[in-house]
């Protein structure tokens, strides 16, 4: 809840990423911008900032005129938040851990002669005890190093492409597949990457859009105007459906008119190509109108 990072077009057209601290009131650039980043979200594990990133360069040479194109050069990239986290792509390790030798029967025996046997039931109880009385476990605060922030990235094996919106559930970065420029097959997919099986799997081959819960463990798949709900694991389908048809909502009509008008106003100030709005007091506009 220190951090909030989003992207944003430098002057080159080009996206890059930004992180925000919100304790410090101080924003980052991260990356320079110059593949083009967007869609950053943090791991709810604290380790890593996932972004989509222009990097893929396959380019091809058109039938019509004598020039190459560059389609489907989208990659995720994941970052390490700080010098202490592994890559994802670290090389795993494959010792072998060893198993300790189990106490005899004889000195089990003993043991229980002589008190209470390690691990019992009032132990465990009165561990527990001790946790309701002891304080309250504070958040773990997320340790961000900036420097050398871009150098620490890694592109996840994903098929690079067009990708739509990301998001990340503790071990795993899901986002939306759009279809490769030019591709015959038009469908959209949502798939996630495992980070611990460094491998891709789809969750529905057919989707135009997701929305993970906020505790991680379901995502809601829409299709045209169909919603459902399924968990975040392989070949899902579906299949039960949201009843759309009973939603009810409820507006206040001078409420948002009044938002309309804000937005319209903010709109203008901050995009208008002209920043001197063409010589006319853009806060006396909103006071008059």
């Amino acid at each position: 809840s220190k951090w909030l990072a989003y992207s944003r077009d430098l002057e080159t057209q080009k996206g890059a990423i930004y992180i925000y601290n919100v304790t410090e009131n101080k924003t980052h650039q991260v990356t320079s911008g110059y593949y083009g980043d967007a869609n950053p979200v943090f791991d709810p594990d604290g380790k890593y900032l996932y972004f989509s990133t222009n990097r893929n360069i396959n380019p091809v040479y058109s039938d019509i005129d004598n020039t190459f194109i560059y389609p489907n050069t989208t990659n995720i990239a994941a970052v390490t938040l700080n010098d202490e986290v592994l890559s994802p792509l670290a090389p795993k390790n494959d010792t072998t851990s060893i198993k300790k030798e189990e106490p005899k029967k004889d000195d089990a025996k003993k043991d229980e002669k002589n008190g209470k046997k390690e691990g019992s039931k009032d132990d465990k109880e009165g561990a527990k005890e001790k946790s309701k009385d002891g304080k309250k476990e504070e958040p773990k605060d997320v340790k961000i190093t900036l420097e050398n922030f871009e150098n620490r990235l890694v592109v996840l094996p994903a098929v690079p492409g067009n990708y739509g919106n990301i998001a990340a559930v503790s071990g795993k970065v899901i986002y939306l597949r759009t279809p490769n420029s030019g591709a015959a097959n038009k469908n959209k997919s949502v798939v996630y990457f495992d980070l611990e099986a460094r491998e891709e799997k789809t969750i529905v081959d057919t989707a135009d859009y997701f929305q993970v819960s906020a505790n991680g463990k379901k995502i809601l798949l829409g299709k045209g105007n169909n919603y459902s709900v399924v968990d975040i694991a392989p070949t899902q389908k579906m299949e039960k459906m949201m009843p759309t048809a009973q939603l009810e909502m409820t507006i206040n009509p001078k409420e948002e008119w009044k938002q309309i008008f804000n937005d319209v106003w903010r709109f203008e100030r901050d995009f208008f190509y002209d920043p001197n709005m063409h010589g006319v007091d853009w806060k006396e506009m909103r006071e008059q109108y």
